[in-house]
């Protein structure tokens, strides 16, 4: 049985913003994340996907 969290958490880095944005994300949804969660130190308020 393989456990997944129910959230997962990102503080956004420039480095790697569309790497979370495009392939994290669908990478999560793919596998059942319910919620994923990026914040962003430049932009308020953050952005949660559900």
């Amino acid at each position: 049985m393989i456990l997944l969290p129910d959230l997962v958490a990102k503080v956004l880095s420039t480095a790697t913003e569309s790497v979370d944005f495009i392939k994290k994300m669908a990478i999560y949804m793919n596998t059942g994340i319910n919620e994923y969660w990026i914040v962003s130190r430049k932009t308020a308020p953050s952005k949660y996907f559900y």
